[in-house]
């Protein structure tokens, strides 16, 4: 007797293989469709609503280093000017409202203004020279000072404060900004470790730190920069962070998403392809000069400012961003040429938009209609703009 035909399949064999195509069939079209969604991403514009002057809408006050904006709910906006040590509250209009706090080392004042948010209505700033935390009233009164501790075993300094009555920390470093990795931790408020959210690469972090032959160390700018960054959306109710480690090869590179709820509970993670772009030899140059310059007078050696300083291969594909009130984390790219595109992240980790602006604009804030963000001109004088979104 014959043996069987493998290529002739039962009735049942049938059915089987039916169903197996069918659902090949379904997997290769949400395949194609995601794919397709993800090439055709919607192109935003933007254009300007309101345009906040320092010099004539407060008096004589001229924006120095604005570099973050909070959008209330009333649609007015928290203003923080690092560089003037000052944070102001303007209308949605432009019109000057009040301060919040001040220069100083008293209640209600703050040195160094690391970074701030809103809880409902109260503001609070992280002072990273103080190592506190000011809570004030969106009017600028004055409500309670959180004192960090880092004599304490484990504990770290704050980034952010997020809902439930949690802390966003990073570990500090105990090397001199030389471990791979740091760990992004949440606390309560007196300090105490709760839970490690993350793990923050750290290979090339923000500073360069150098040791002196005479003892001591030196700091400076890392102009290039690829440490993982964090994000936390108004109302602290989304914690994003980015591993945005510079590609070695132009070949499957990535950076990566991790979305989690204030509690620790990790809500998606994602990975997002790009196509990078080379780093000029002639900016490479240019830059180890200028680093050299600026820490060559402290008594360090060129060839080790040559070595601390990271000169990438291909750009470092975010350099900064913010999240949205609707939830939508927006992501600036490369810093090269005259302008900048920025990616816009839906809440739920798709993919949403893109848009270009000059790479003199940062954009910092904004609802699912506006943003905010800062212009600077050719003699880097800012000025604080609102946008309506174009889409």
């Amino acid at each position: 007797m014959r043996g069987a035909n493998p290529f002739i399949m039962s009735p049942a064999c049938d059915i089987t293989q039916r169903w197996f195509i069918a659902a090949l069939w379904l997997a290769c079209t949400t395949l194609f469709a995601s794919t397709l969604a993800a090439q055709s991403q919607a192109t935003w514009r933007l254009r300007p609503l309101t345009r906040i002057e320092g010099v004539e809408t407060a008096g004589g006050y001229t924006f120095n280093r604005v570099n973050s904006i909070l959008v209330t709910r009333n649609g007015s906006v928290v203003v923080a000017d690092v560089g003037n040590v000052e944070i102001r509250v303007f209308s949605a209009d432009g019109k000057f409202l009040n301060r919040i706090g001040a220069e100083g080392r008293g209640p209600g004042e703050y040195e160094r203004i690391g970074s701030l948010g809103l809880l409902g209505d109260t503001v609070w700033v992280i002072d990273s020279r103080l190592r506190r935390t000011t809570l004030f009233r969106i009017s600028g009164e004055f409500q309670q000072v959180i004192q960090s501790d880092r004599s304490r075993p484990g504990t770290a300094l704050p980034n952010a404060l997020v809902a439930k009555g949690r802390v966003l920390g990073v570990g500090y470093s105990t090397d001199h900004g030389r471990e791979p990795h740091l760990p992004l931790l949440l606390m309560n408020r007196s300090g105490r470790v709760l839970d490690t959210l993350a793990w923050l690469p750290n290979l090339h972090p923000a500073v360069v730190t150098l040791a002196r032959s005479g003892g001591g160390y030196t700091i400076g700018p890392q102009p290039f920069s690829d440490a993982g960054l964090t994000f936390v959306s108004p109302e602290a109710t989304r914690i994003f962070v980015v591993d945005r480690s510079a590609a070695t090869a132009a070949e499957n590179a990535s950076f990566r998403i991790t979305a989690f709820e204030p509690d620790g509970v990790t809500v998606w993670d994602r990975t997002f392809r790009y196509t990078p772009t080379r780093f000029e030899r002639s900016r490479a140059d240019s830059l180890l000069k200028a680093t050299e310059r600026l820490l060559g007078g402290n008594g360090n050696a060129e060839t080790d400012i040559r070595r601390a300083v990271f000169i990438p291969q291909y750009y470092v594909p975010i350099t900064g961003g913010f999240v949205s009130g609707d939830g939508s984390l927006w992501l600036r790219r490369e810093e090269h040429g005259a302008s900048v595109e920025y990616r816009v992240i839906a809440a739920n980790g798709r993919g949403l938009a893109t848009l270009t602006v000059p790479a003199t604009t940062t954009l910092l804030a904004g609802t699912s209609s506006e943003i905010w963000g800062v212009e600077r001109d050719e003699y880097d004088v800012q000025t604080v703009v609102r946008y309506a979104i174009l889409k």
